[in-house]
């Protein structure tokens, strides 16, 4: 179904599991909007084990079932703001910005991307499924040109140090240290529960590379900026 959509675009309208219906609408008295703080009704369907899961958390916690499935529902949402603002406090504004954009494609992108190509629903199929994994870099790349701001690139010099490819060395260090558990240091601290829950992926993330670069000391008004460059790949043992 053809609907007119915003920004000049076409819009087609498609269900996942088939195109939108096309019944009538049913008659009956018009929908009122709730009350604040008034409950409404849902009707939704769960699996066995599910329910099971829930009739026992409600007689443990002394709450109705109807209680139960809204406390845990509500609580997801505080989760999730939680989340945010915890990025929020650990990362510039912007970046905490741009971290909630990343994570949102990966999500609906890995899905549906998943979905279409092996009838999958499982949200993380997608790392493992080499279509739907590239259609994830490829949004997240879409993403980053998108937020890129104007004017030439111009690449600075220091110690006669050639930094046009300063974030490949970086980032090269932090997939070494997430691969190989030897490699110690600040990095190797925060690579070590990283690579708890990569899993089988930390496996796959061997970086061959001639030159990779550690920073050591975080720039600030009081420090001066430390960047360690290493020229060949030599995990430095755990102390």
């Amino acid at each position: 179904m053809r609907t007119k959509g915003k920004a000049g675009f076409r819009e087609t309208r498609e269900e996942i599991v088939g195109p939108a219906g096309k019944g009538k609408r049913r008659g009956g008295w018009p929908k009122r909007a709730p009350e604040p703080g008034e409950r409404v009704a849902m009707n939704f369907r769960v699996t066995p084990e599910l329910k099971r899961r829930l009739d026992q958390s409600a007689q443990l916690s002394g709450r109705s079932l109807t209680q139960e499935i809204e406390f845990r529902l509500d609580a997801s949402f505080v989760q999730q703001d939680q989340a945010e603002a915890f990025h929020t406090a650990i990362y510039p504004r912007q970046v905490a910005g741009l971290l909630s954009i990343f994570a949102r494609v990966m999500r609906d992108v890995g899905a549906f991307a998943s979905l279409y190509s092996t009838g999958s629903l499982d949200r993380s199929e997608w790392l493992e499924n080499p279509y739907a994994f590239d259609q994830v870099g490829r949004a997240l790349l879409m993403c980053l040109e998108a937020a890129r701001p104007d004017g030439d690139i111009q690449v600075p010099t220091h110690q006669n140090q050639d930094l046009s490819r300063l974030g490949e060395m970086i980032a090269a260090r932090m997939l070494q240290a997430l691969a190989n558990e030897l490699i110690g240091g600040e990095l190797g601290d925060w690579a070590t529960p990283i690579r708890a829950k990569l899993g089988k992926i930390a496996e796959r993330l061997h970086v061959h590379a001639e030159r990779v670069a550690v920073p050591s000391i975080w720039p600030a008004p009081a420090n001066p900026a430390v960047l360690y460059f290493l020229s060949k790949e030599a995990p430095e043992a755990k102390s």
